[in-house]
């Protein structure tokens, strides 16, 4: 699991258990972490995609075979 733990004084923003924030890459590219612990002094944010480990069922329409 991609999780990674930072200092809460390090950022000015309402962090809640559960809320998804938009953490940018030096490229300036940005994707939705979820905080999935919220301690005292430090915050563990996940950078898993939501669907990361989750069972994913399709239905495929085959329309043709060459």
């Amino acid at each position: 699991q991609e999780r990674y733990r930072i200092l809460k004084a390090a950022y000015d923003l309402s962090l809640e258990k559960g809320a998804f924030i938009e953490a940018r890459d030096p490229q300036g590219r940005g994707t939705l972490v979820k905080i999935v612990e919220v301690k005292e002094k430090t915050v563990v944010l996940d950078f898993n995609h939501p669907l990361a480990g989750k069972k994913l069922e399709f239905q495929i329409e085959v329309l043709s075979i060459t």
